[in-house]
């Protein structure tokens, strides 16, 4: 689902350092599209399956970072231009309710992340 939100956005506003028109994506053909990639994954009853899928996130990480750092610039110019101003801090409860709830799920994320982490260092059948 999370792939399903940001690969139509990303294509159809792609980062300027891609300097290209965006494309209409399906949210419902991005989502499925990263189910049959995630599939073969969870094929495997061993834990170690994660091997193949752990290259891929620096990878990724690497990506948003420098996509962010190009683009911020330039969208807090037009930010800037237009009148606005960057929110530092915002009190509306369902505003802040939202990104705690991804703050939570983020560190419950790494809690479980760590022990495969271990688990993949020598992962054995009693282990998993």
């Amino acid at each position: 689902i999370f792939e399903g939100d940001f690969i139509p956005a990303i294509l159809a506003h792609p980062p300027a350092i891609f300097d290209s028109e965006g494309a209409d994506f399906p949210r419902n053909a991005a989502v499925m599209g990263a189910a049959v990639a995630a599939w073969p994954l969870t094929l495997s009853s061993n834990i170690s399956a994660l091997r193949y899928v752990s290259l891929l996130v620096p990878i990724v990480l690497m990506t948003i970072i420098v996509i962010v750092v190009w683009n911020t610039p330039g969208l807090h110019a037009v930010l800037r231009a237009s009148g606005g101003r960057l929110e530092w801090w915002d009190f509306e409860p369902r505003r802040w309710l939202q990104p705690l709830a991804i703050m939570v799920n983020a560190f419950a994320s790494h809690m479980n992340g760590i022990p495969c982490m271990h688990e993949l260092a020598n992962p054995s059948v009693a282990r998993i």
